[in-house]
């Protein structure tokens, strides 16, 4: 039994959660999709490579379980566009562009903005369950007044 539990939990998504026997599952790094285009240009090796390894630093910094990511480059006269949409497994949908006259600066552009997309999200999260600890409404104490 204890085993089909551990199964479950790691199917769900669950690294590191406890089993009824007491075990602990290994951290596991979850990987997500990558689909990484260009409008009318190419996009190199390098530059795939490049978006998944900063993407990826970007999500394991915020402990987030990102599932796919959608990049597309394109090029606007003489400079270069970039759009990242990146979705969660909470449901959040992170949308950046970026702006710039190469392509890799674009994307750090897009990149900055879903950083600080990210990181804004993780303090309004932490800021909530710290104001709800403090002010003692979470345990439901309504019949104590």
């Amino acid at each position: 039994m204890a085993g089909r539990d551990a199964r479950s939990l790691e199917f769900y998504g669950f690294p590191g959660a406890a089993c009824s026997d007491g075990s602990v599952f290994a951290q596991k790094e979850v990987t997500m999709r990558y689909q990484i285009s260009g409008k009318q240009m190419d996009v190199g090796e390098a530059l795939q490579s490049h978006v998944k390894a900063e993407l990826g630093e970007t999500f394991q910094k915020y402990a987030q379980r990102p599932t796919d990511a959608h990049v597309v480059f394109s090029r606007d006269a003489s400079a270069f566009l970039c759009e990242a949409i990146v979705h969660l497994s909470t449901g959040l949908n992170v949308a950046a562009r970026g702006h710039a006259h190469e392509v890799y600066a674009a994307f750090e552009d897009a990149r900055e903005k879903i950083d600080k997309q990210v990181r804004r999200y993780k303090r309004r999260l932490r800021d909530h369950h710290d104001r709800r600890g403090a002010d003692g409404s979470a345990g439901g104490a309504a019949g104590d007044r």
